[in-house]
């Protein structure tokens, strides 16, 4: 029987080109609500596997190293980025969710993973932060709440993070399919949205981000603590 929390349309695996032969090491399901699902196995894109087709472009960098199910993308943390347009699906003012595998070696600084803001309003933004940890925040012009990571995830190895905006008012952050921290108040009550561009591995100014991702998704809906469990035992090793 078909598990109800995946949806339904799932996209074939394409070879990689030369130089990066690597196959996927197996399919990635889709749970219900994505509209943002990169891997990276198409040409010169990242390519989404979501309903959306919402593909990044490689700005000065493409595969890198070995990733969690296959080439990663490389962030060198001075030029490296990709960016995905704006896109009607990519503007959630309600609840979302964010996940992706990293492997971010330690640096104490802030560096951007992947943010969609504007000047005066952040749909989702994630970057490390001091103590080799990560943050996410949003922002509607007045509220800005801010949820950090307990574990020291910058340590270059692979982690799970997914962060999550759900009913009740509440932001959650689980690591490696478990909550990492305690839910914080989601104070905002303005739109969030805005018509930026997303980036990833940089901001709308400088500030880079160093290290591997394989798979960025992004849900229009939360994502309870179980389906963290779920999705991070789909990318653990055989």
């Amino acid at each position: 029987m078909a598990d109800p929390r995946l949806m339904t349309i799932q996209k074939e695996a394409l070879p990689l080109q030369r130089p990066h032969s690597q196959p996927l090491i197996r399919p990635y399901p889709l749970l219900n609500g994505c509209v943002l699902a990169l891997l990276p196995i198409r040409g010169d894109k990242w390519h989404d596997f979501s309903p959306q087709e919402n593909h990044g472009t490689f700005i000065s960098t493409g595969f890198g190293s070995q990733g969690r199910f296959g080439p990663g993308v490389y962030l060198d943390g001075s030029a490296n980025y990709v960016t995905v347009a704006d896109h009607a699906s990519l503007n959630i003012n309600g609840a979302i969710a964010i996940e992706m595998w990293m492997k971010l070696p330690a640096y104490d600084v802030q560096r951007d993973i992947v943010g969609k803001i504007a000047a005066n309003r952040y749909n989702y933004h994630i970057v490390t932060f001091a103590g080799n940890r990560v943050r996410f925040q949003i922002y509607d012009g007045t509220d800005n709440p801010i949820i950090y990571s307990v574990t020291q995830v910058l340590d270059d190895s692979w982690h799970h993070i997914l962060v999550s905006r759900g009913p009740g008012n509440y932001i959650y952050l689980y690591v490696d399919g478990k909550s990492d921290t305690t839910r914080i108040a989601d104070t905002c009550t303005g739109t969030i949205t805005n018509t930026a561009d997303l980036y990833i591995g940089k901001d709308i100014e400088s500030s880079h981000g160093k290290g591997t991702i394989d798979l960025l998704g992004i849900y229009d809906r939360h994502l309870l603590e179980s389906d963290a469990k779920y999705l991070y035992e789909l990318g653990r090793p055989y």
